[in-house]
């Protein structure tokens, strides 16, 4: 496990007992957490600065995201 994965769950802890993310639908909670954990990825990479891994990493992470985006809004109007 990287350092950076370790800080990923402990962010995501820590998120998770402070907000009211967890709704105990575990599909539901599960999105939110894979939602989450993408965001952080993201995050990372952005804080570094460096334009190349940012647009690789966007590129390999917008797909998901776009794809998680779907489902919730599917989701809603249903």
């Amino acid at each position: 496990m990287k350092n950076s994965d370790q800080h990923h769950i402990t962010t995501i802890k820590e998120l998770w007992e402070k907000q009211e993310f967890q709704l105990s639908i575990p599909v539901i909670d599960l999105q939110h957490l894979w939602l989450i954990w993408l965001l952080l990825e993201l995050d990372e990479v952005v804080s570094r600065g460096q334009p190349e891994e940012i647009d690789s990493k966007f590129q390999t992470i917008s797909p998901e995201l776009i794809i998680q985006l779907i489902i919730f809004l599917w989701k809603k109007t249903s």
